[in-house]
């Protein structure tokens, strides 16, 4: 008796809730990490063009880039670009480039803000006419 093999794809995590609400229904779907990036040909079929494009978040869980998806380019060439984006962002010192432009680095920007809101109460109750 001949054995039926049927192939079957890793399934792409499509994560609806995290796509931004401006973007919702507006993206071919939604990758986390490299892992997931390198799984886009066998998602969508590797000959496959999609339309929309493909939402990544960078390694550094904020940075958002958009791999397009025109219906021109198949789901293998989008797979490669997503890839390299992604590698692209790992190796991106994102400190060293806000330091290089004079900005202050992540970390001491919410110190900075919770200092900015304290000054600024204390100015308020010192002002007689806010102060009370």
């Amino acid at each position: 008796m001949p054995e039926l093999l049927v192939p079957i794809a890793p399934h792409l995590v499509m994560n609806a809730h995290a796509v931004p609400l401006a973007m919702q229904g507006q993206v071919s779907g939604y990758i986390r990490n490299l892992a997931e990036a390198k799984e886009i040909g066998h998602a969508f079929g590797r000959s496959n063009k999609p339309r929309n494009p493909i939402m990544l978040v960078g390694p550094d869980d904020r940075t958002i880039i958009l791999i397009i998806g025109d219906g021109t380019a198949e789901a293998a060439e989008l797979e490669d670009l997503a890839v390299m984006k992604m590698e692209q962002q790992k190796k991106l010192d994102l400190d060293a480039l806000r330091e290089r432009h004079g900005l202050m680095r992540r970390k001491d920007v919410d110190p900075a803000i919770r200092q900015a809101f304290a000054d600024h109460h204390a100015q308020q109750k010192r002002n007689q006419r806010t102060g009370g």
